[in-house]
Order: structure tokens, then sequence, then C-alpha cells
């Protein structure tokens, strides 16, 4: 199996291609690497074991299975060369790690050794349980890790580019011609729900029918008594529905809601702490530019 060893190259953040993207991430420190300033080995994954003298003796690492859901995993600034991530640990500059990164959105699963390149606090506005933000490059990657890297981060960056354009060019058009897009989703919208009525007549039409020959097959009842049957038939089925609609929806809308609520929360944190950042020349220009294009717009429509 090769390795890449990346020890003793000038590593640059700029020069790899990054994307944020969500992933399920575990890591564990390796003390003998650091403390001893020997180099660490990848083996076999999901077992390491840090290359010393005494390498025989000593017991391999096993990193635990992940059960991180969606909504739990950490948004991390990723490339083929390093990650960066929010933790609750406060790592230490080269400090040695075995991380394991899942991306949920695909099957890969990538095991690897690295180094702590800085350890910073997160987000000041974000009030969350992890306050240290770590940069970490990957040591002793493997190339087939580093190839399957490089062609995720271009593909997930082609697709967000892609969708960049989509919604700038939406913008545009909505901007553009308002009142187009407005008779086109009113258009839409009553197409929709005449459909939708339409279908859900059908298929009360098509239950009642089927209902109505198949009591008189098992019963052999007239024309009234089946009708009386299937009547209550159908309030039982509705009461029943009903009754699954009241278990399922309500609960289901309240955890969407919680999780658009956490979304919310996080985006406006990471919105504010991009724009601390941002220099005031910046931050002017920014503001009179909206200002100047609302007023265009509105003084437009006049």
């Amino acid at each position: 199996m090769d390795i890449v060893n990346l020890k003793n190259k000038s590593l640059s953040r700029r020069r790899a291609l990054r994307i944020y993207q969500p992933v399920d991430l575990f890591y564990q420190k390796i003390s003998s690497g650091a403390e001893n300033g020997t180099n660490f080995d990848l083996t076999e994954a999901p077992e390491f074991l840090p290359a010393t003298e005494n390498a025989a003796h000593i017991k391999p690492i096993s990193l635990p299975e992940s059960k991180t859901h969606e909504n739990d995993a950490l948004n991390v600034n990723i490339s083929a060369s390093g990650i960066s991530f929010t933790c609750k640990e406060e790592l230490k500059t080269d400090d040695c790690l075995i991380l394991r990164i899942r991306l949920l959105s695909s099957t890969t699963v990538i095991t690897v050794n690295c180094k702590v390149v800085y350890c910073k606090p997160s987000n000041p506005f974000e009030k969350d349980r992890y306050p240290y933000l770590v940069g970490v490059c990957f040591v002793n990657i493997k190339e087939e890790d580093t190839e399957l890297l490089h062609k995720y981060v271009n593909k997930k960056r082609k697709q967000q580019l892609m969708l960049n354009g989509l919604l700038a060019a939406f913008l545009v058009t909505v901007i553009g011609f308002p009142d187009v897009i407005f008779d086109f989703l009113m258009g839409l919208f009553d197409l929709f729900i005449e459909n939708f009525i339409e279908a859900m007549h059908l298929l009360f039409e098509l239950i009642e029918y089927n209902l109505d020959h198949l009591v008189e097959f098992l019963f052999h009842t007239n024309l009234h008594d089946t009708q009386t049957i299937v009547f209550y038939i159908i309030i039982g089925l509705g009461l029943l529905g009903l009754y699954a609609f009241m278990r399922t929806i309500p609960p289901f809308f309240i955890k969407q809601w919680r999780n658009y609520r956490v979304f919310i929360h996080r985006k406006k944190s990471s919105f504010l702490y991009c724009w601390r950042e941002k220099p005031l020349l910046y931050k002017i220009s920014v503001i009179s530019a909206a200002i100047i294009a609302s007023t265009c717009y509105v003084m437009f429509f006049i």
C-alpha cells in the first residue's frame, strides 16, 4: 500500500481547493508521536499503531463506530491536504491525531494520520458545544485517499458553482421581472391544488366503488344496506387516518421546526462572525451598494 508522506512538505492552504461539507468526524490523539518526535505510520484500517521501537508491545488504537446523524454532523472545511473542524477539546500545535472522516453525502470513509496546525477559539457568536476551531494537515495519507478527496472536492465545487449560478439567475429574474414570476408561481400553485383535489376525488370514488362490490359479495345485501355499511366503513377509515395523522404529522413538523431554528441560528452566527472579520471599508461599500440598488429598484417601479 503506497503512502504519501507530507511531513517535510510545505503545505499551502490556499493552493488546495477547499469546500465546506457536512461530515461525520471522529479523532483520537496519539501521544507517542508528539512526545518522542517519531513518525507514525498508517496500517490497515480501522486499527493504527504508532511506529516506535516498542510497537510490538503497544495495543493498537481502535476507533469506535460512529452514530452521528445528519443534523449532528460538523460542517468542516476540507481539502485533499487538510481539514479544519470545531471541537470541544483544546488541542496544541503539532499534536498528532488519528482522524476518521465519513462524508455524509457519499459512502466515502477515510481514516488518516494528521498533525494539528492551529487551534483557536471558534465563532464567538455561536454559543454551541464546540468552542475551538482546529486546523490539521494530513500526514502519511494514502495515495488513493488523496486522489479520492481531489475528485470529491472538485465534484462538490462544481455542484456548488452550478447551484450558485442557478440561484443568482433566479434572483436576477425575480428582481427584473417580479410580476412574471408572481403570475407563474400563482398559476403553478393553482394547477397543483386543482390536480390534487381531482386526484383525491378519484381515489375516494375508486375506494367507494370497490367497497360496494366487496360488501355485496360478502354479505349479499341490497343497495341501501350496502351504501350504509360502506358509509360507516369509510367513516371508520377516515377516523383511523385522522388518528395516524395526529400521531405522525405534528411531531414531524415540530422536529423540522427545531432543526430549522438550529440551522438559522448557525447561519446567523456564521454571518455575524464573517461580517465582524471584514474591514470597515468593505462594510461601508457593501451597505452603500445595497442602499443604492434598493433605491434604484424602488424608483424604477414607482
